[in-house]
């Protein structure tokens, strides 16, 4: 802890750190440094995570101007093989994106709902309305829905099938956090798909440049995909031996789970049109996810 408190003071000399960012800093280290996260098949918690990188992943956010607290953010790790150590990954909750996006632009409400396999869910195009009734029944997901409403008048739904979202909770696991997981409870993977759905329709509406502030909700965006993209590029490394579990791959637990789901090419969003030999896929072409219509796709990508 020590260590982590010369590094936020660090960072405050040298970014000139208001006296409620170092104090709001220092809180959200000191209350989720026990926070417990799964690598391959065994546990660790964020006090075996290298202590001078909570620095680098803190700077990001800092630079970009967005205030660093407790109740919007959450510590996370990933692994870099190279190193054969962890370091730290900070990134928004999903309260914590929606009271920023509420907060800095013009978005003015924000709803995302999953929808289970017993739920009786309608929507009426015709009169932009959503029916959706809940029967307290968790046991099968069907999908999500999102609805962000401007203050313009302006309301915007994006849908998510369950495949969708299960293959972001694999893909935010497996690529962006290096084969970390810190999605070990049910309400944990929950919040991570509902997060995926926000994201999609995020997207939407920060391609549209008649949006106010819709440079801030990019930048929240930005944020998310840089740590996605450098999670990526450490991966790509020469044969290190792994000290935590005597091997390379990445990680055995989520590996064989993502592997049998989606086999050894994975396209988001999407699967062939027909079965084929791998050998002859193309992968310019693809049928979209459709359930009974109720579930439509969009350009724009896996949320996470």
């Amino acid at each position: 802890m020590n260590k982590l408190s010369s590094t936020i003071n660090n960072l405050k000399d040298f970014l000139s750190l208001s006296d409620r960012q170092v104090v709001e800093l220092n809180k959200l280290v000191s209350n989720t440094i026990n926070t417990r996260f799964e690598f391959g098949s065994e546990f660790y918690s964020l006090n075996d995570v290298h202590p001078t990188t909570l620095g680098e992943a803190l700077t990001p956010y800092l630079l970009a101007d967005v205030l660093v607290t407790e109740l919007d953010m959450a510590l996370q790790a990933r692994y870099v093989e190279r190193k054969s150590a962890f370091e730290f990954e900070i990134d928004l909750t999903l309260e914590g994106m929606k009271r920023l996006l509420i907060e800095h632009t013009a978005i003015t409400a924000i709803t995302v709902n999953p929808v289970y396999a017993s739920d009786e869910l309608r929507i009426d195009n015709a009169t932009q309305t959503i029916h959706h009734k809940v029967s307290g029944d968790k046991t099968e997901l069907d999908g999500l829905y999102c609805i962000i409403d401007l203050e313009d008048g302006q309301s915007f739904l994006n849908q998510m099938t369950a495949e969708e979202a299960q293959q972001a909770l694999y893909a935010n696991c497996n690529q962006r956090l290096n084969g970390v997981n810190p999605y070990i409870s049910q309400v944990k993977k929950e919040q991570c798909h509902l997060m995926s759905c926000l994201r999609r329709s995020l997207k939407n509406i920060s391609a549209m440049h008649s949006v106010e502030n819709h440079a801030y909700i990019a930048t929240l965006l930005d944020l998310h995909d840089r740590q996605y993209t450098k999670a990526q590029e450490l991966r790509k490394v020469a044969y290190i031996k792994n000290r935590y579990r005597n091997c390379v791959n990445q990680p055995s637990v989520i590996d064989a789970i993502f592997k049998k789901a989606q086999g050894a090419v994975v396209v988001p969003f999407s699967h062939a049109s027909e079965k084929t030999e791998r050998k002859n896929i193309d992968h310019s072409v693809f049928a979209p996810i459709h359930k009974d219509g109720t579930w439509d796709g969009d350009d724009f990508g896996m949320g996470f």
